[in-house]
């Protein structure tokens, strides 16, 4: 009797443990420049994380600009668009970044974590700084730099360095969270097009996938907890007629 209740007691705890897991999270997916990337500006690099959670119907992202000691703005980041399989809208519900002012000689200084960008979401996916219907809410401040050389920003040339009309600049990067009603966990992300620069539409790059590629949500969908709840009921009333009948019996 005992050993019965308790194969199905450990049952339900371990059907438990496999719900826990299935719900942890979403796989993160990745897009980044080529390693020669180049606009008119010089080199870029930059980075797109993207993690889907379709049961929260939420997109969130993480833009970093990875050019280390960049001469001029038109190497920093402003701008991302990006495709959604079967959605064309969302909403963007908070951004978020750390300020720093590039001083004269390139001398960082470093605001505080967790303010707001300014970069707004204009129709479709396109994420900017610098829009096309206009600027962003603190543009052309707001651009996301890369890091700094090992003593500060040596390479920064006039429209960067001490430069009022540009400064501060987003350190590195960028975290955006998106509100994106009907979200599936077999959605994916494609055209993801990365802009550089104080001018809408131009110096841009196109982001091939460097990590996730493919991956859909780990996030079950309705369908697949309410049967994982069902087998949890199943379980917890096999135990009680167990343990009933071994009472009758006793």
């Amino acid at each position: 009797m005992h050993t019965k209740t308790s194969f199905a007691a450990a049952a339900v705890l371990s059907l438990a443990g496999l719900l826990a897991a299935g719900t942890s999270g979403a796989t993160p997916i990745v897009f980044s420049t080529a390693t020669d990337a180049t606009t008119s500006g010089g080199p870029v690099s930059a980075t797109a994380t993207f993690t889907l959670d379709p049961s929260l119907n939420t997109l969130d992202i993480e833009l970093a600009d990875t050019l280390a000691n960049p001469n001029n703005v038109g190497q920093l980041l402003s701008g991302l668009s990006f495709s959604l399989s079967g959605i064309t809208s969302g909403s963007l519900t908070s951004s978020s970044g750390q300020d720093v002012y590039v001083g004269i000689g390139g001398v960082p200084t470093y605001g505080a974590s967790g303010t707001s960008t300014g970069w707004v979401l204009q129709s479709g996916f396109d994420l900017c700084d610098i829009c096309s219907s206009g600027k962003g809410a603190s543009a052309p401040a707001g651009l996301i730099i890369g890091p700094p050389g090992s003593k500060g920003y040596t390479a920064a040339g006039g429209s960067i360095a001490n430069n009022s009309g540009h400064n501060p600049f987003i350190n590195e990067t960028a975290s955006f969270s998106l509100s994106v009603p009907g979200l599936s966990a077999s959605d994916t992300i494609s055209s993801v097009l990365f802009r550089f620069g104080t001018t809408y539409g131009t110096q841009t790059t196109m982001g091939g996938c460097t990590s996730g590629c493919g991956a859909t949500s780990t996030v079950p969908e309705p369908g697949t907890l309410a049967l994982f709840g069902a087998g949890l009921l199943g379980f917890a009333v096999f135990a009680r007629r167990r343990r009933q009948r071994a009472l009758r019996q006793s």
